[in-house]
């Protein structure tokens, strides 16, 4: 995070399975995220772990990978996603359980207040 803004409980930097443009936040369904106050969210219900606050300096990472539900995918069938959310010297681990394969996931990032700025790489 290069600067930050004022700070928002709606505020949502994050990962997604489809593009939203008329939601003003991550913390929906079909989403994983963290607020600025550190909260973490999946599919828009707030999880009882806790990171630390973004602020400016502040380095949030999202690390995800496939985990086999079996012998293979068929139409239809579920399947998840191990994520882990890194952020300052603190990190939660968990299965996202999503109703069907995606093709692509989304990283997206909503602030309230202007004055914000994010590096991504």
């Amino acid at each position: 995070m290069e600067a930050a803004g004022l700070p928002d409980k709606r505020d949502s930097i994050g990962v997604c399975v489809e593009p939203q443009n008329e939601c003003d936040s991550l913390q929906r369904d079909k989403a994983v995220c963290i607020s600025s106050n550190g909260a973490v969210f999946v599919n828009g219900k707030e999880m009882t772990n806790q990171l630390p606050c973004v602020s400016t300096g502040s380095s949030v990472t999202f690390d995800m990978e496939v985990v086999s539900l079996g012998s293979g995918f068929s139409n239809g069938a579920s399947f998840k996603l191990r994520v882990i959310i890194s952020s300052g010297n603190r990190e939660v681990v968990f299965d996202w359980l999503l109703d069907q394969p995606c093709e692509a996931l989304y990283f997206g990032c909503s602030f309230v207040y202007p004055g914000w700025k994010v590096l991504v790489f």
